[in-house]
């Protein structure tokens, strides 16, 4: 699926290189840094009672000064590793590139645990802006649609889009993925009018009606399901952090009482999330011998694949599950009828969306020193 690094001006795309090196919020790079390891909580830092407080002593004309200076020093050291990057004395540059990336990534975090007041205080500020949009984008490109949501309601409220109306597919963009479908309507609406929108949004917009109905289904069925309060639902604790499921037992039974009896027989625990793709799904790697699920996609009680539907891999042939599972980062019509849908993410999705991005089928594409986040263990919350 096609990223969504969609901003123009240079900030945006100086910050392409930039952005590899910071995994917490885009495609599960190598974390080697504390802060890194934990996703932002958006609604706290812009949540006006709970945001960080201005540094002690600091007057806010300082702060935002120094907020301003910090991204223009950023750009700055991202020309001078571009330029290095070109030097023929590769020793050298290495030593210099590190150096550098290093104090690019001191300055973000400093830039991090300044936003929410900065953004408070002065949202008109041209670094200010450019900041948050980069933001915006690096949670789209890391599938970070609930990061996105709030970044880009932030900038809606300040009526961002009179200079960027690309801002307006950004936030319909992450509205899709929330399955907020009229929220989507009207931002790629708005875009459309604009010329601001994009191929790949076009194709969303076409979506929304199959979207809007099938919502309305799963969440009448959701409705159901807590009125009943008797799902099963489970606890997966990974490498990156907690991911709570909740699963269908009433829509795919024999699934789900499989997938029960391999969680308790400890099947999963030390399993690897081994295919994690951008802009899809992130799937485990164990095979389960002799184990055979019979498909439950095509019952009338089949549900449709969402952002965080949890899905039953098959073998391609009839009643050929075996028990991998994955998933969905992103809603993906083309599955629907095909792959049994049991279960959704109730807690977790940021955790899911964090997963190191690798491809066991294709390892040489896998960026150098990339593991496979594991599954530590899986309990079952409500036998």
């Amino acid at each position: 699926m096609t990223r969504f690094l969609l901003i123009s001006g240079v900030f945006l795309l100086a910050f392409a290189t930039f952005g590899e090196n910071l995994p917490a919020q885009s495609a599960g790079g190598p974390v080697s840094c504390e802060k890194c390891q934990k996703n932002p909580d958006y609604e706290s830092i812009f949540d006006p009672a709970t945001f960080r407080q201005l540094p002690e002593g600091v007057p806010e004309e300082k702060l935002i000064e120094a907020f301003c200076a910090s991204w223009r020093a950023i750009d700055e050291k991202l020309t001078a590793v571009a330029e290095l990057q070109k030097s023929p004395q590769t020793g050298v540059s290495t030593k210099e590139i590190e150096k550098l990336e290093t104090e690019i990534h001191v300055l973000y975090h400093q830039m991090m645990d300044w936003i929410g007041p900065v953004w408070h205080l002065a949202p008109q500020k041209k670094e200010v802006k450019q900041f948050m949009f980069f933001l915006l984008a690096r949670a789209l490109e890391g599938d970070q649609y609930e990061a996105a949501y709030v970044l880009a309601g932030e900038l809606m409220a300040r009526k961002a889009y009179e200079e960027n109306p690309v801002l307006y597919e950004m936030a319909g963009i992450s509205a899709f993925m929330m399955s907020k479908f009229d929220v989507a309507r009207y931002c790629f609406t708005q875009a459309q009018n604009r010329n601001a929108l994009t191929g790949t949004a076009g194709v969303y917009l076409d979506l929304i009606p199959y979207y809007t109905q099938a919502w309305k289904t799963e969440q009448a069925l959701r409705s159901q399901e807590t009125r009943k309060g008797t799902a099963p639902r489970v606890l997966l604790v990974t490498t990156r952090g907690e991911v709570e499921i909740e699963l269908f037992e009433d829509s795919a039974p024999q699934t789900v009482q499989a997938f029960l009896k391999l969680v308790n027989e400890g099947f999963y625990d030390g399993d690897s999330f081994s295919t994690v793709l951008s802009g899809l799904f992130a799937r485990t790697s164990r095979v389960a011998s002799g184990v055979e699920i019979p498909d439950e996609f095509q019952l009338p009680s089949a549900r449709k694949h969402f952002r965080g539907s949890v899905v039953m891999m098959h073998g391609g042939g009839k009643d050929s599950g075996r028990s991998q599972f994955f998933i969905m980062l992103v809603p993906a019509p083309q599955l629907d009828g095909k792959f049994t849908v049991f279960g959704r993410v109730t807690r977790g999705m940021e955790v899911v969306s964090a997963l190191n991005r690798v491809n066991e089928r294709q390892p040489e594409k896998n960026q150098p020193g990339i593991k496979p986040d594991q599954i530590l263990s899986v309990k079952i919350l409500n036998p």
